[in-house]
């Protein structure tokens, strides 16, 4: 029994290598990102976010921009995110533990 159970999980996991190459994920980023900060420019959520940006930017070589999106405690900036496509070209960057208490 234990022979045939390590038969067919070698089998599984052959199978499973030869079918990997073709699972691959498409190129990302292909287009501009967009991160949505939940607060007002100038503050300092807004300049990390800058920065962190600016690196994302060198690293990945697709440009990102950074929308701020303030007011009612990061509730409208939340609920942008919330209902942007899921398409993983949109981001919340947000340093306050009072918009995970937000309902969106």
């Amino acid at each position: 029994m234990t022979a045939r159970l390590g038969r067919r999980l070698a089998l599984g996991l052959g199978g499973a290598a030869l079918a990997a190459p073709g699972l691959r994920a498409q190129s990302w980023p292909s287009r501009p990102m967009r991160v949505i900060v939940l607060f007002t420019p100038g503050g300092a959520t807004d300049g990390m976010a800058r920065i962190t940006t600016q690196k994302l930017q060198e690293r990945l070589g697709q440009t990102v921009v950074v929308e701020n999106r303030a007011g009612a405690n990061g509730a409208i900036g939340g609920q942008f995110v919330a209902q942007a496509a899921p398409d993983g070209y949109t981001f919340c960057f947000s340093a306050s533990i009072q918009t995970m208490a937000n309902e969106y």
